[in-house]
């Protein structure tokens, strides 16, 4: 068995971890925005197209006891480069330390890319390595925690958030799987509508309907864009029939809505482009009029904050409507993504949990 590594948005950990132990894999640990797992060949390519919370996959090909730099250049070189990076790659190496001895990310990262080509030089007989044209890159991160050294070959190359649905954004969009996280967090059975009043970019109500439709993020990346030097066609082929095989019909109906008619426009290409235009319907509709009869339903939003609205009357109105609806409403259920400070909803009803949303401390307030 092999040893692998995915990333993920700090505060998901958790989802990450059941999602992977979903898969059939055995989690070995789990740490900060990283979950560590065994896997044999097709992880990787499994990995890549089921996992929604997940941000990029590694193969772990070293792990060792490293303070200085002699073991790690020694221990570096000794790994069988040769076969594992093919000619004419770019070979891109990145670097994180944390409480280590060795903390110079930059010198890491060249000490680290030395010890790569001067090893595949001696093996092909080289007397200078061509990388090519960076049109084919291989990503190589060396990840030294508490003096502990891994070395990370990535396999897919790209961030696994970008789904490939949104080329067109709303402001401050979510990540696709800071969004998808948020949404695993927020299921409710027997729940007839899904409705995001501030749906910008249209994310969470995309990532909620494939969440329940049971379709991977996966098959929305162009194979082109899917397959790599560690993943190969046949494996692509072999876990997209599987990802196929699991879709299903759902009954709940999806609404999003926002003032902007430019933001509506963009969410709806986005939605066409992610096949859901028959699940999701999209309308101009201001919160401040909202009258939502029927209760058996669920809002799922990151509204307005701080730093996307201007005034703040306008701030505490809206957050205002939205405590008294989880107040007083009996069966309506929330799922509101903010960092505004003064939000207050009922802690009677009402749950939350620190998240990111990229460098901004969040929290989600969650129907309990």
């Amino acid at each position: 068995m092999e040893q692998y590594l995915a990333t993920t948005v700090f505060g998901l950990e958790s989802v990450l971890k059941n999602e992977i132990s979903k898969l059939g894999y055995r989690i070995i640990k789990t740490e900060d925005g990283r979950v560590i797992y065994e896997g044999d060949e097709k992880t990787g390519c499994r990995s890549s197209m089921f996992l929604r919370t997940a941000s990029r996959i590694f193969k772990i090909l070293m792990e060792i006891d490293c303070d200085n730099f002699d073991t790690f250049f020694d221990s570096v070189k000794k790994l069988p480069w040769n076969d594992i990076i093919r000619k004419d790659r770019t070979i891109i190496t990145k670097a994180r330390s944390r409480e280590s001895k060795l903390s110079s990310t930059p010198v890491l990262q060249a000490m680290g890319k030395k010890a790569i080509v001067s090893q595949i030089i001696e093996k092909r007989d080289l007397s200078k390595l061509y990388e090519g044209d960076g049109e084919k890159e291989v990503t190589i991160e060396f990840s030294i925690i508490k003096n502990r050294l891994q070395v990370l070959l990535d396999i897919g190359g790209k961030s696994l958030h970008k789904r490939g649905y949104r080329t067109e954004k709303g402001l401050a969009p979510l990540r696709e799987n800071l969004a998808a996280g948020i949404c695993q967090l927020s299921y409710h059975k027997n729940i007839e509508n899904v409705i995001d009043p501030f749906c910008g970019s249209g994310t969470l109500l995309i990532e909620y309907c494939m969440m329940k439709k049971r379709m991977a993020p996966g098959l929305l990346t162009k194979k082109a864009n899917f397959i790599s030097d560690y993943i190969t066609l046949s494996q692509y082929r072999e876990v997209y029939d599987e990802a196929k095989s699991y879709i299903i019909d759902i009954d709940e109906f999806y609404y999003g809505h926002d003032i902007d008619p430019k933001t509506l426009t963009a969410c709806k290409n986005n939605i066409v482009r992610a096949g859901l235009d028959e699940d999701i319907i999209i309308s101009r509709k201001d919160f401040m009029k909202y009258n939502i009869k029927n209760e058996n339903n669920l809002i799922l939003s990151n509204p307005p904050y701080g730093k996307r609205i201007g005034e703040t009357k306008d701030l505490l109105k809206l957050y205002g409507k939205l405590e008294e609806m989880t107040t007083y409403s009996k069966n309506l259920k929330f799922s509101i993504l903010t960092s505004y400070e003064n939000f207050r909803p009922d802690k009677n009803k009402i749950k939350n949990r620190k998240l990111y949303n990229g460098k901004i401390k969040s929290y989600l307030y969650t129907s309990k």
